[in-house]
Parts: structure tokens; sequence; C-alpha cells
């Protein structure tokens, strides 16, 4: 098979999420160690807000992104695009700048633990600091979205990259020199988001600033009204998957305790790691199931999406069954100054929801790479208000794993056959796919 460009363009992708889920692993022993349980619990549910801060673009991003990728395809000129995007993200970087204060202080009054615990000396300030700063990783975000559409998706991931590594490497510095401080938060924001916040920021002033004026207020205008009624829906489908996968730190802020906010956020991690190779491994066949479909072979669509499911569902199982093995080992050195208790039903919960998520993934990916986005539409607003209810009802009832049951039925009882079904009926009705 002969290497195209976006093979390498996935290879660096997929680089890219596996670093950053080890860097995340790796983490998890040295902020369990420098923070306390209650600092710890705070800080997994401000990034737990990150997914809510990039709904800041409005869907400019994905909806710049397609009409660029367009352009370029009809050799037609992408300069007015690229001058209107950096206008908007402009002007909502300023806007998130000037609410930082409001953000920050609501998610003071948010997060407030038994006995209103101090967890530093200036916490409102680092909570305003860190709203700054998460909107700035917004905007880098979009621009990665921007650099792909032009073909650069590889430069796209190695920034992206260098900012993981930094970040990781910040951290480790500040572990190293503020040991004693009492704002150990505000330096753990700062390491997590700051490279993040100046990619961002540098990009606007130093990129932003001459393609913004290259047209005139009268244009922009008009590609902002353009824009918007591909960017709204983009939006939509934004908010509601943001309010079903990103909903579950803020119901545990208020239904949870700090230990089990920490055992949640490291088991997940562990499990996470799979969930991202899987998801590598769904945007490289995305660009193989347009090319098959544009070619009315749907039937081989079918075949890698068996042959994807049965190595996952195996994965999963042999991943499951090396934590029951080795949970003790793996928690002396995740979290060696936190006691995670072992609990076998949290851990098949994990196990059957992460093997939800590679289902469904499975199946959306397929639709979106065939344009077929009608369906998300309707169904994620369902699932969102599913899960948002599900996951509080039962996380009251049963703690941890209430959460994460919520999570799970929220698919099954949506997404799990919703998308499947729709795959299968409609290249079906259109003859393309084999009854049997």
């Amino acid at each position: 098979m002969r290497v195209e460009s976006y093979h390498w363009v996935a290879l660096s992708s997929w680089i890219f999420k596996i670093l950053s889920v080890l860097v995340q692993i790796v983490s998890i022993p040295i902020l369990t160690g420098y923070l306390s349980i209650n600092q710890f619990a705070a800080y997994v549910i401000v990034i737990s807000l990150v997914p809510w801060f990039q709904l800041a673009d409005f869907g400019f991003g994905n909806a710049v992104q397609n009409k660029i990728s367009e352009k370029i395809a009809k050799n037609e000129d992408i300069k007015s695009l690229i001058s209107t995007f950096m206008l908007v993200a402009g002007l909502i970087f300023l806007i998130g700048i000037l609410l930082s204060w409001k953000i920050g202080s609501a998610i003071d009054q948010f997060i407030i633990f038994e006995g209103n615990i101090k967890l530093q000396d200036n916490i409102i300030g680092t909570y305003v600091l860190c709203s700054m700063m998460l909107f700035g990783m917004a905007i880098a975000t979009a621009f990665q979205k921007i650099l792909y559409s032009l073909n650069k998706g590889i430069i796209a991931n190695i920034l992206m990259s260098l900012c993981v590594v930094s970040s990781f490497g910040l951290l480790v510095l500040f572990k190293i020199s503020f040991i004693s401080t009492e704002n150990k938060l505000l330096w753990v924001f700062i390491s997590f988001a700051g490279p993040m916040f100046l990619y961002g920021s540098v990009g606007l002033v130093f990129y932003g600033a001459k393609e913004i004026f290259k047209i005139s207020l009268k244009k922009h205008s008009e590609n902002i009204k353009k824009l918007w009624s591909l960017s709204s829906k983009f939006w939509i489908i934004s908010i509601f998957s943001t309010a079903t996968l990103n909903i579950d730190y803020l119901i545990m802020s208020k239904t949870l305790n700090s230990i089990e906010i920490a055992q949640y956020n490291i088991i997940y991690r562990i499990f996470f790691v799979l969930f991202s190779i899987y998801v590598g491994l769904s945007t490289a066949v995305w660009p193989k199931f347009t090319q098959l479909y544009a070619f009315n072979r749907v039937d081989e669509i079918n075949k890698i999406i068996k042959r994807m499911l049965s190595v996952a569902i195996g994965f999963v199982i042999l991943f499951t069954l090396i934590i029951f093995e080795y949970y003790y080992e793996i928690m002396k050195i995740l979290a060696p100054k936190v006691n995670i208790p072992f609990n076998k039903y949290i851990i098949l919960s994990f196990a059957v929801y992460i093997l939800v998520r590679v289902w469904t993934e499975t199946y959306s990916v397929a639709l979106q790479s065939t344009n077929k986005l009608n369906i998300f539409i309707y169904m994620i607003p369902v699932q969102a208000l599913l899960s948002a209810l599900l996951q509080w009802w039962l996380s009251v009832e049963y703690g941890v794993i209430g959460i994460i049951m919520g999570l799970i039925l929220s698919f099954i009882l949506t997404a799990a056959w919703i998308l499947p079904k729709t795959f299968n009926r409609y290249f079906v009705k259109k003859g393309i796919l084999n009854a049997n």
C-alpha cells in the first residue's frame, strides 16, 4: 500500500495521544505526593472543565477547518477565512479574559469541601488565573484545527507534543522549587495550562495581528454570517457531547468526598490509556472509511469494524485482568501517599464503560466519516440529559460506582444501539451493505 501524507499525520496524532496519556499517568504520583487529597480533588474537578472552555469557540474552529479544506480542494483563496477566524479568536480570547474573574469566583463557590477546608492562601486568585489560561487553551485547540485544514497536521501534533512535555517539565520543576509553599495548587495549574496558554496567546499576538486587518470589517461580517450556519451545528453537537461525557466531575463535587473523587480519577486514567490508543486507531482509519465509502465498498468497512472490535474487546479483557492481578502494585506507584481501596466492582464497571465507549466510538467514526451527522443532533441531547440525571441519582445511592453506571446506562439507552442500527439500516436501504 502506498504511504499517503495523511498516514504520517495519523501516525503523529497517535504518537501525541500516547505521549499525552503517558504523561498523565506519570504525573499522578507527582500530583498525589505534592498536593493534599482535597487539593488533588479540586485539581481534577477544575481540569475536567477544559472541554467546557473549549466550547468558547462557538464551533468556529470546526467550521473554518471544513471550509478551508473545501477551498483548498477547489483551489480557491483561503486568506479571507483565516483572517476572519483570527478576528473571532481574538474577540473570544479578550472576552474570556474579562470574564475570568467572574468564572474564577463561580468555581470557588462551586468547589466546597467538608468543613470549608482551606486549600491555599489565595484560592480565588488561583481559579481566576486558571480560567484565563483555560481560555488560552481553547484558542490553541482551535489553532490546531486550522493547521490540520492547511495540511500541516504533523506540525500541529509536534506543537501539542511540545506543550505536553513542557507541562510535565514545569510540574517537576515546581514540585522541586515550591515544596513548602501554601500555593501548590496555583503552581500545578500553571504547569498544566501554561504551555498551551502561551501557544494560544502568542499565536494570536504574532500571527493573528497581521492577519486580522487584511480584509475589511464588512467582509469579516459576511464571513461570520456564512460560517455561523455551519459553526452553530458543530457548537450544538459539542455542547451536548460535553454535557454527556464531562459532567461527571461536576456531579461528583456535590455527591462524593475527596477520596472517592481521587479514586475515580486515578482508576479512570489507568483505563483511559487503552481507550486513547483505540481513539488513535479510529482516527487513523477515518480516511480509509471515507475512501471505501466513495467507491461503495461498505462491506469492507463492516469487516474492518468487526476486526477492530474483536481486537479491542480482547485487549480490554486482558487489561482488566492485569489490573486485578497487580492493583496494589499499580497504586503504590501511582498514588503512594493516597489510600485508594481495592474495589472489584469499580474496576469491572470501568472495564464495561470502556467496552461501551469502544463500541460507540467505532460506529460514530463510521457514520461521521461518511457525513451522516443528523442522527447525532437528535440523539446527543437525549443522552446528555440521561447522563446527568442517572449520574446524580446513582452516585447519591452508590457512590463512585453510581457515576460509572450512569455513564454506561446513558450510552446503552442511546448511542450503543442507535449508531450501529443507523449505520446498518442506511446502507442496507441504499443497497450497498448486504442485509446479512
